[in-house]
């Protein structure tokens, strides 16, 4: 199976407030070796914005579904307070 087909499989997880706070779970799931990537929707995409407060800037985390739960757990702690 490809990576393309794998990818496939993975779960969306999200929105996120912005590619910031994607990239800091992002490195909580890479020290914890869990398979992941980004996606990011709005003007952002289109200008390369990284900002938070950007009107529609939201970005997702696709993981593989077993790990769906676990990575849902790991944003909340990081970012409850938003």
């Amino acid at each position: 199976m490809s990576q393309e087909d794998k990818n496939k499989e993975w779960i969306k997880i999200g929105p996120l407030p912005g590619l910031p706070y994607a990239q800091m779970v992002c490195e909580v799931l890479s020290k914890e070796n869990i398979p992941h990537s980004i996606s990011q929707d709005g003007l952002a995409t289109a200008y390369g914005f990284t900002g938070t407060n950007i009107v529609g800037n939201q970005a997702y985390i696709w993981v593989p579904p077993e790990f769906g739960e676990h990575v849902r757990q790991i944003i909340e702690q990081l970012i409850d307070h938003i």
